[in-house]
């Protein structure tokens, strides 16, 4: 039963059938926008891109939140922005994969996972450290998190460069991607992608009030959404997108985002229990202190 405890609803035991249906309705849609030759109005396609924006984030915050190998998430993650941006890029009008555009928008995919391969650990941590009731191993646990972690992360870095590389060489991108009017653009909006996602699934991380939590996630991923051409501004010249655009991006992401979280929340044991860190992830931990020290 310690499965279900499990602070992740992407990685909870109770919703693995779900998770694969909708892995399988995802994988199906990805195909219809990929194969078929559609032609969406500007509008359109602003609704369109933000669904493989979506993915991105729920592909990392899987593998942020994994059980598995440290290296095997990194894998899907890697898989998951990788597939994903393909995707978008097709999708978009007048672009191809050896554009200086589709450089721009593989960077805003890398920087979405990044980021919440980044945050959903470290939030994760801290609160296995608040709500851990052995005190006496903290500090020894401390430092191992924190030689693993550097060591981890220096070898990430070093993949990621060389995949980067491989991948400018293998698509015929050059330094010349930087000379975009919008490629200095592109990194942030990812960032307010991963944002946008992570806003959702913490959301989701509790089991009381879901309305007002809903709620109050929608209303600040609309506030950031407002704010993001005018934070694209201290970057670029022209922002590159305008307030409605952003909205119409934020809105739809967070859309997609809870139709495939929702139905993974309602089968996840957590929210009948307080969600992470609540009354039965507690006892499981009061139960078997010895395994802090492993």
């Amino acid at each position: 039963m310690a499965a279900d405890n499990s602070d992740n609803i992407l990685t909870t035991a109770s919703s693995r059938g779900v998770l694969y249906l909708l892995l399988a309705v995802h994988v199906l849609v990805d195909l219809v926008l990929v194969l078929v030759p559609w032609q969406f109005t500007h509008r359109l396609t602003t609704v369109v891109v933000a669904f493989p924006m979506s993915q991105n984030g729920l592909v990392a915050l899987g593998a942020a939140g994994g059980r598995v190998s440290a290296w095997l998430r990194f894998v899907v993650a890697v898989v998951g922005f990788s597939g994903t941006s393909l995707v978008a890029i097709a999708v978009i009008p007048d672009i191809n994969i050896h554009s200086r555009e589709a450089a721009g928008w593989a960077a805003a995919f890398a920087s979405q996972s990044v980021l919440i391969l980044l945050v959903v650990p470290l939030c994760r941590s801290l609160r296995r450290r608040i709500h851990r009731p052995n005190r006496g191993t903290v500090g020894a646990r401390r430092l191992q998190f924190g030689i693993g972690i550097m060591l981890l992360w220096t070898a990430l870095i070093a993949a990621v460069l060389g995949l980067g590389k491989t991948s400018f060489q293998q698509f015929g991108w050059t330094e010349n991607v930087v000379q975009w009017e919008f490629f200095a653009c592109m990194p942030l909006i990812g960032t307010c992608n991963a944002v946008y996602a992570l806003v959702v699934f913490f959301s989701l991380a509790g089991g009381r009030w879901l309305p007002g939590r809903v709620a109050a996630a929608v209303a600040a991923n609309g506030l950031l959404a407002y704010f993001q051409p005018s934070m694209l501004q201290w970057v670029s010249a022209r922002p590159g997108l305008s307030v409605t655009e952003a909205v119409v991006m934020a809105g739809s992401q967070t859309a997609y985002l809870y139709g495939a979280l929702l139905p993974l929340y309602l089968v996840w044991p957590g929210r009948r229990t307080g969600g992470p860190g609540g009354r039965a992830a507690t006892e499981h931990d009061t139960e078997q202190p010895a395994s802090a020290t492993r």
